[in-house]
């Protein structure tokens, strides 16, 4: 059996699940990611496109410094960063773990 991970942004209105988990996490450093979060850069979990996400979410689109366009999705209420997509791997989405 697949393990399934779930999330939400700080007020719950928008949720994610994911099955299965993420076969990829990582702490992205680059100047968009340590802008974005504030810090010294981003937690993320990579799954398939096929997740599950309910809420509406605001977008914010920028072309990264390897020129993929890069979109960052969160929620319009709470403004927590939800995930991210990439052009250049349209297949899987970015959670965003921290």
């Amino acid at each position: 059996m697949a393990t399934v991970i779930t999330g939400r942004c700080l007020c719950g209105n928008v949720q994610y699940q994911a099955e299965p988990a993420p076969d990829m996490a990582a702490i992205c450093y680059c100047t968009d990611c340590r802008k974005s979060g504030g810090g010294y850069g981003a937690h993320q979990g990579a799954v398939m496109a096929t997740a599950h996400i309910t809420g509406d979410v605001s977008r914010y689109a920028h072309t990264a410094d390897s020129g993929s366009t890069v979109t960052k999705a969160f929620c319009p209420t709470c403004g927590s960063q939800i995930y991210s997509l990439n052009s250049n791997q349209p297949e899987l989405i970015f959670i965003r773990a921290s």
